[in-house]
């Protein structure tokens, strides 16, 4: 038996999630401007404010409400459609940085990790079966696409359980994913059900982050939102390693546990290091985060030295944690649908 218990995540009700809103901080500098001829930039200038309109929608919705997280992930998956068209659109094309296949890509990154942070919302709020979630990691199922845009907001809109259980195959995985769409209440879920998301929400934060950094989006775009992206990326990074912890603190494999919150912690301390000009209440959810972490290691390390003096694996010498994806971009057809507007 544990001398000690780890201490539980904390509550995620009314968890606010800090939106990078693109109608404020997406601008190019005052000093570049540029003229073009061409429709079709044009075109991709009018699908870009889509975009633009869909990620401001989806910051604006009540997560808290009824449907609201799959509200809100909806609208951020139509904006990262919406920038993947643009990307597609601008290919060969003399344009702005900010109209590039660069910024384009990046900000369908950016888009992608904000829909996966609100299925990480979603998981802890409702939960999903170890098996649904490898089967949407694989993403095997081609009519998911379908299916969100036909649930988005909450609605329905004709699809019925059994059709939506049939695209996903039948028995357990394929009722609980159809449940989970069609927003059935489940059981609170484990730390390993909702690890994988945290884990693929810090890889769309990191890989907007590595696009940030270098040419030609280097210094295009103020630092502080560079340190709301990087600060993102380390804290989802930080709460998987959190929650893996403690379910192999359950498991007595203590010098792994000890080693995933070491790591946890030093992402943490590093961004927080580097990413000045994030917002104050994304430092504080990070900082609660890290003292949480720190109690944890600190009592891990009382009980390995007093109990069962394991040994603690290098960092390098760890497997990485798994993920799964519930998010994609919407196609173009989706974007440009009027039938799916939600209004501000």
């Amino acid at each position: 038996m544990r001398e000690t218990d780890v201490q539980e995540p904390p509550s995620w009700d009314g968890f606010i999630m800090e939106i990078i809103y693109l109608h404020q901080q997406f601008r190019t500098k005052p000093n570049l401007k540029n003229t073009s001829a061409s429709l079709r930039f044009e075109k991709a200038a009018v699908v870009f404010n889509v975009g633009a309109a869909s990620s401001r929608i989806a910051a604006a919705v009540d997560r808290a409400a009824e449907g609201g997280v799959k509200e809100a992930c909806g609208e951020f998956q139509r904006a990262a459609g919406a920038f993947r068209a643009v990307g597609q659109m601008m290919e060969g094309e003399e344009g702005t940085v900010d109209m590039s296949p660069e910024a384009a890509a990046m900000l369908e990154r950016l888009m992608l990790a904000q829909a996966q942070e609100c299925c990480f919302e979603r998981a802890l709020a409702a939960g999903t079966s170890p098996a649904a979630c490898s089967k949407v990691a694989r993403q095997e199922p081609d009519p998911y696409q379908d299916v969100v845009s036909g649930c988005r907001g909450g609605r329905r809109d004709g699809v019925e359980e059994g059709v939506v259980a049939g695209m996903w195959g039948e028995g357990e995985v394929g009722n609980l994913l159809a449940n989970w769409l069609l927003q059935t209440e489940f059981k609170t879920p484990t730390e390993s059900e909702s690890l994988p998301y945290a884990i693929k929400a810090a890889l769309y934060y990191e890989e907007a982050y590595a696009a940030l950094v270098i040419p030609p989006l280097q210094n295009h775009f103020e630092r502080s939102w560079l340190s709301h992206v990087q600060l993102k990326a380390a804290q989802f990074n930080a709460e998987a390693c959190y929650r893996y912890a403690i379910e192999l603190h359950d498991k007595m494999e203590i010098g792994e546990e000890i080693a995933r919150l070491q790591f946890g912690i030093n992402a943490v301390v590093d961004a927080k290091r580097t990413a000045r000009g994030a917002p104050a209440s994304l430092y504080d959810s990070v900082s609660r985060l890290e003292q949480d972490m720190n109690q944890n290691l600190e009592k891990a390390v009382n009980e390995n030295n007093r109990i069962y003096l394991m040994r603690i694996p290098a960092a390098k010498l760890l497997s990485p944690l798994p993920s799964a994806s519930l998010v994609r971009s919407a196609s173009k057809s989706e974007v440009l649908d009027a039938k799916a507007e939600t209004g501000l």
